[in-house]
């Protein structure tokens, strides 16, 4: 049997050993990458990771000289600070403005729940389609095109379900628009045969019809 390419928009592949924490997320990155790339071509490549290079840049140049010295201590501290808090800042207002516009608003505890109710059941489709984590998405995939799902909804259902996104991310209010009494995500994986009776993905559906 030939090899099958996970990847198969990205091109020649190469082994590289790379460190258990930021496997995941490199992971994340080269299905972003391809899906991207089967849509908007080859040249999206070069445009992310030209972005990807400035904002690197820009973080490096910030940071003072590798020294140790107390003065530059204080100051990575404090750039550290100023890094984690501006981003923590941000994302507080983008959730206040996403809540604002909301007639419906899920509690952290309905998050945690539809978040590790999408969890279980996408390793449980794994297991019950004898593939890799690529391979449960694909799948998902194709019902979320069927519906006709933007694509930064999807990106969002793939973190969820990757369990990238945490339950408090401002990025899951979102996604709360798109339950008008079933969700697209939760659907994709009922479109499954085998995942018709799986508890965990029956719970999340009958909570999503009576949101």
């Amino acid at each position: 049997m030939p090899f099958e390419k996970n990847y198969p928009e990205l091109g020649p592949t190469r082994r590289l050993r790379i460190p258990d924490q930021v496997a995941p997320h490199l992971e994340s990155v080269l299905e972003h990458l391809d899906r991207q790339t089967q849509r908007l071509g080859q040249n999206y490549i070069k445009a992310f990771f030209a972005q990807c290079t400035q904002i690197m840049r820009e973080l490096e140049a910030s940071c003072p000289s590798n020294t140790n010295n107390l003065p530059d201590k204080l100051n990575q501290e404090a750039i550290r600070q100023h890094f984690i808090d501006s981003y923590t800042s941000q994302t507080s207002r983008d959730s206040n403005k996403t809540l604002s516009s909301q007639e419906k608003v899920l509690t952290k505890d309905q998050i945690r729940f539809y978040c590790k109710s999408i969890r279980d059941s996408f390793e449980e489709l794994k297991l019950k389609s004898c593939t890799s984590s690529l391979g449960a998405w694909r799948l998902i995939e194709k019902g979320l095109a069927t519906r006709k799902v933007e694509l930064e909804v999807v990106d969002i259902f793939h973190e969820i379900s990757y369990g990238f996104l945490k339950p408090n991310d401002f990025e899951f209010e979102k996604i709360s628009k798109q339950f008008n009494g079933q969700c697209p995500l939760t659907e994709s994986f009922y479109d499954i045969e085998a995942m018709k009776k799986f508890p965990p993905l029956l719970r999340v559906r009958e909570f999503i019809s009576n949101f």
